[in-house]
């Protein structure tokens, strides 16, 4: 278990009893391999397919559970020289995209990932034209 998810284990989408229920229900029996089964977590494929991903935008909050899984995918990205930004922003939880009204810090990572996909759009239609 990575120190984020024991840190915000109360995260009020992702706790730790949901998170449990939710990895049992998908995996089953195969818990034990899950680890570094790249189709149950893609950060464990192989350095060939990260070099071959689209520009990429990580978008985080600074108390997800699942903040060390971000850095980590973007490490795994970054090491295999693809095209990849991670933004990590103050005071939001797990599944904050869901709740901008709740947490106004959302509406800045939402934007951010706006203009990130605008950005890429265009960088595509320049590119195809």
């Amino acid at each position: 278990i990575s120190l984020s998810r024991s840190i915000f284990s109360n995260d009020p989408v992702l706790n730790y009893q949901s998170t449990k229920i939710v990895l049992n229900s998908y995996l089953d029996d195969i818990h034990k391999i899950a680890k570094d089964e790249p189709l149950i977590s893609p950060a464990y494929a192989h350095d060939l397919y990260f070099s071959h991903f689209p520009n990429t935008m990580i978008i985080a909050g600074d108390v997800d559970p699942l903040l060390d899984d971000s850095t980590f995918l973007y490490k795994r990205l970054f090491e295999a020289g693809a095209p990849v930004s991670l933004s990590i922003f103050r005071a939001l939880p797990h599944g904050f995209l869901n709740m901008p009204s709740d947490f106004p810090n959302a509406i800045k990572a939402i934007e951010a990932g706006a203009n990130f996909m605008l950005h890429a759009a265009h960088s595509y239609r320049q590119e195809t034209q």
